[in-house]
């Protein structure tokens, strides 16, 4: 089997952006010149390089070729939550560039102190960080939105209930069930999940909260014994926010249980009602989700981690 580092130094060999291009655009960002950069091989979507500029200074360039781009709605997100006191970079620009066939979508961005949380080796030490992290999770959720689901570059969701957004996963049934008997999972185990998250529907009447949705830790900055930012909000949304809870424990709950994240989150925000039934009925809709991605993109350990976790939910249904 593929390991993950496999699978990201494969998909990362092929997103090469000419140096003109990248150089160009970060000129126009920054008024400086690239002396140094560096390809940041961490996440399993765009093409990332770590900057230093001729005049000193430190900047992050992301270059997505999505042809539904993310990063404005990331930048009203950051700049939302900016406001309120979590650090996250400034987005300098936001622009596309045609080049060829593709159209390279660019996101300039200061670069924070610290390193990921998912570096640091010390477990006593990461506990201590996931639940300073709950607190800026509560922050985060305190932000409204309007509408629900993907948000758009206003701060707006595409649907008008959460319910229809946890509702994809039926309209997605075809997909869903092609991705699963693929990795070996009977299309009746699908078909149920979807009637289950149906059943539940009244758990789904919820204010729209801005939602991260990718809160994990390699998107926790540290240094020393301090936070020192919150990265990618590339992947937010606006819906409930147990959301972010189950996206923690679907990926991360087996070494830093979801508790932790809770109880820092609920030093500073209400106590959540409901917590083990939506994580449970959260992790089975995303499960639908990353079984149908992971098999999109060909990566194998992520569809055996998509296996795992579906076979686990499916046991406890």
């Amino acid at each position: 089997m593929k390991s993950y580092q496999s699978y990201l130094d494969q998909k990362h060999a092929g997103l090469n952006t000419p140096d003109s291009i990248l150089n160009a655009v970060v000129h126009r960002a920054t008024g400086s010149e690239v002396v140094h950069k560096q390809k940041v091989i961490l996440g399993e979507v765009n093409e990332v390089y770590a900057i230093t500029l001729r005049n000193g200074k430190h900047i992050v360039a992301r270059i997505s070729r999505s042809e539904k781009p993310r990063f404005l709605a990331e930048k009203w997100a950051i700049n939302q939550v900016k406001k309120i006191g979590v650090l996250a970079p400034e987005i300098l620009l936001v622009t596309s560039v045609q080049h060829g066939d593709e159209k390279l979508t660019f996101s300039i961005e200061t670069a924070l102190l610290g390193t990921p949380l998912s570096t640091i080796q010390d477990h006593v030490q990461v506990l201590k960080f996931v639940r300073k992290a709950g607190a800026i999770l509560a922050k985060i959720h305190s932000v409204k939105t309007r509408g629900y689901g993907g948000l758009n570059r206003f701060g707006k969701g595409k649907y008008n209930t959460w319910f229809e957004y946890m509702m994809e996963a039926k309209r997605d049934r075809d997909l869903a069930v092609e991705a699963a008997e693929h990795m070996g999972i009977e299309a009746d185990k699908i078909d149920k999940v979807i009637r289950t998250l149906e059943d539940h529907q009244a758990l789904f009447d919820v204010s729209p909260q801005l939602l991260h949705s990718d809160f994990s830790t390699k998107h926790i900055l540290v240094n020393g014994d301090k936070i020192t930012g919150i990265i990618d909000f590339e992947n937010c949304r606006s819906g409930d926010p147990m959301w972010d809870f189950a996206w923690w424990d679907y990926f991360f709950g087996r070494d830093l249980s979801v508790d932790i994240l809770r109880a820092g989150y609920e030093q500073v925000a209400p106590v959540i009602a409901e917590f083990g039934k939506k994580l449970f009925l959260y992790r089975l809709r995303m499960g639908l989700s990353f079984i149908q991605y992971y098999k999109k993109e060909e990566n194998e350990a992520g569809m055996n981690h998509a296996k795992e976790q579906f076979l686990r939910d499916w046991k406890t249904m």
